[in-house]
């Protein structure tokens, strides 16, 4: 009996024992894990509260030496500039080699180019000159019978977000690996044709399109404007070419290829043969240029009116609305639009999905209105919403920023605020209002 009371006694013990070992273990574990977790957390908490910061560097402006020889490597250098800690420059950076390659690769099969074209295309990432306001562009030097080109990737065009950085250097090594293996013949040829092929190649399309139909629409003074959204954004080919005609170059480049479906390597084919665009053109498509120029337009438009389906006519009164002014019944067909609309006005759900071009605009419309009624909240969380969405990297995109620092600000988030006015004095440099009222706004921040 007493052994067998000992036995109990010591198998007790031992379970306790075990028992307790097992949860010291798991108790010691998980707070192993919860420290960790804090650690992570107020590391990720101090790089937030920092984490768009500005160096002292001087600006690195790149011009490529004519005379001098070529450089070996891909990323001609590293980046060293004021903005060489932004997390946008720093993740380019980190990725730039790789980028080159894939869009080397992707840009040479789209044009049909031959396997043993081995192009320069070198990277450069650098500061914008003030004088100029792209993103990234395109420069090459010829030395000697060979052109070498360079993508400039201006560290003020990412900081910006007025681009998606991706799509934009695939876009951007389309204009070198052309300008490249064609050579003196590539600066003849037509803008929309050079600007369309690169946006097509690049996947833009149709995200251009709808850019520019929301740019329109926001832009629109009337109703009349607004129901003219797809003639405004396709024209016509012209002789000049600015940032609103890249949709309808695209679009033009898109009815090439639909109508002949191996058209952008038969055209550098022909083009590296010595024949002249209008030649090349008139082989491949089987029309003149004016009569290719003509059908290309109208095929444009016709793109552009179904994608803006009618919308404009519709969304301004909302527009004028969510601004402040009276939605008025004579705008409606029927009581019935004038009802919807008036619950579309009230309901931020419906500005949750991207049902169209427009609804990124009557985001960006609600946001503001919601500053004006000192909704910060709600303004902030439809303006990261809009520069997260389509049409966030483009010409609204300045717009955005400024309301964004206003938003923040009135939250109280000095942080954040700070964050859209450094990324609006760097990342638009070239133009000097946006650039004061950013350094003003900054001002009234708390210091870092």
């Amino acid at each position: 009996m007493d052994s067998g009371f000992r036995r109990n006694d010591d198998r007790i013990r031992f379970l306790f024992w075990s028992w307790y070992e097992t949860s010291y273990e798991r108790l010691w574990q998980m707070t192993a894990r919860a420290l960790v977790l804090a650690f992570v957390t107020l590391a990720v908490v101090a790089c937030a509260g920092n984490r768009f910061h500005i160096t002292n560097a001087p600006p690195q402006i790149f011009a490529p030496d004519i005379h001098g020889q070529a450089s070996d490597a891909p990323l001609v250098r590293e980046y060293q500039g004021p903005l060489a800690d932004a997390p946008d420059v720093r993740e380019f950076a980190a990725q730039a080699d790789g980028l080159r390659l894939e869009a080397i690769a992707h840009n040479q099969r789209m044009l049909g180019l031959p396997d043993d074209f081995a192009p320069f295309t070198r990277v450069v990432l650098c500061d914008r000159p003030d004088s100029e306001d792209a993103n990234m562009m395109t420069v090459h030097v010829d030395r000697g019978a060979q052109r070498h080109a360079y993508v400039l990737v201006y560290a003020n065009g990412l900081v910006s977000k007025r681009c998606k950085p991706h799509s934009t250097f695939v876009h951007e090594v389309n204009h070198t690996l052309l300008s490249e293996y064609l050579g003196p013949a590539y600066d003849t040829l037509p803008q929309w044709f050079v600007e369309g092929v690169a946006l097509h190649c690049a996947g833009q399309t149709w995200e251009r399109l709808d850019i520019q139909l929301g740019y329109e629409l926001w832009r629109s003074n009337n109703e009349d404007e607004a129901s003219l959204v797809a003639e405004r954004t396709c024209d016509g080919i012209g002789a000049e070419h600015g940032y609103d005609d890249y949709a309808e170059s695209a679009l033009c480049v898109e009815y090439l290829v639909n109508e002949t479906p191996d058209a952008l390597p038969r055209m550098v084919a022909a083009l590296k043969g010595g024949a002249t665009f209008d030649d090349a053109l008139r082989e491949v498509s089987g029309k003149p240029r004016k009569d290719f120029e003509l059908a290309a337009h109208k095929f444009a438009l016709g793109q552009a009116k179904i994608r803006e389906g009618g919308r404009g006519k519709l969304v301004f009164p909302l527009m004028r609305t969510i601004r402040g002014d009276e939605l008025h019944a004579e705008d409606f067909d029927s009581e019935k639009e004038r009802r919807v609309a008036l619950e579309e006005i009230t309901s931020l759900g419906s500005l949750q999905q991207e049902a169209s071009f427009a609804t990124p605009v009557l985001r960006h419309v609600a946001a503001v209105s919601k500053l004006k009624s000192e909704t910060f909240s709600q303004a902030a969380e439809l303006l990261e919403q809009f520069l997260a969405g389509p049409q966030g990297a483009g010409p609204l995109t300045g717009n955005a920023l400024e309301a964004l620092a206003l938003a923040y600000t009135g939250l109280g988030d000095h942080d954040r605020a700070r964050e859209a006015c450094l990324r609006l004095i760097h990342g638009f440099n070239y133009a000097p209002e946006r650039v004061e009222w950013a350094k003003t706004q900054l001002s009234k921040l708390d210091p870092p």
